[in-house]
């Protein structure tokens, strides 16, 4: 039996077309992960081409502002560095601070809605009582004197209004109510009556007390 050559030829070339047209269509019909994989080649993702464009950056879970470009321990308090989670969400402002999960179970932080409240709070505390400077007062006799019986005679007494304080004697103060006396019987109205009574007022005596002098008569 005679085979034409030719037409061998010719279905010979027919074949390897077909076939190289079929390796063709199924590799661009097939779905990614089932193309296969040549040897010694790993298949490239999103997530890793992201991972390697962007280096790693450790930090402290106690100590965010430590940022190193390889792991370690933290130069504040020792810990061992994690590494930092990139968040690509944009600037969160000053005053806000994002931290992965890991980062903040290791800081151990809870969060918790703010509130208006009335917080009230039992706190014992030792102190030491004192005197209200504001109240204290101070008497000083306007004339000299010796103090003969003192009634408010120790720390912390109370002492009323109009209540006795002390009771004192001055020779000064009784010459000068004799003189009172004597210039009053002579001229009720003269100057020296006047200068009298306006060294008695400077002394503390009131008005009262200066006209009960001149009524009884008596220092």
């Amino acid at each position: 039996m005679k085979i034409n050559r030719k037409a061998v030829l010719a279905f010979a070339g027919i074949g390897a077309a077909a076939l190289l047209i079929g390796i063709g269509l199924g590799r661009y019909l097939l779905p990614p992960s089932s193309r296969p994989v040549s040897e010694g080649t790993a298949p490239i993702t999103a997530e890793a081409g992201q991972d390697s464009a962007a280096p790693t950056i450790w930090t402290c879970s106690m100590h965010p502002q430590i940022q190193q470009p390889e792991p370690g321990a933290c130069p504040i308090c020792g810990m061992d560095l994690i590494p930092l989670k990139q968040d690509t969400s944009g600037d969160l402002g000053p005053r806000t601070m994002s931290m992965s999960e890991s980062s903040r179970a290791l800081a151990e932080i809870q969060t918790t809605l703010v509130q208006r409240d009335l917080p009230m709070a039992q706190i014992r505390l030792v102190g030491e009582l004192g005197y209200d400077e504001t109240r204290e007062k101070s008497l000083t006799a306007r004339f000299p004197a010796r103090i003969d019986k003192l009634y408010v005679n120790f720390t912390g007494i109370r002492v009323e209004r109009g209540e006795h304080m002390a009771e004192v004697y001055s020779p000064d103060l009784l010459s000068a109510q004799r003189e009172l006396l004597t210039s009053h019987k002579s001229d009720p109205d003269s100057s020296i009556t006047r200068v009298v009574r306006e060294k008695l007022r400077l002394w503390d005596l009131l008005p009262d007390q200066i006209d009960a002098i001149l009524e009884t008569g008596e220092v």
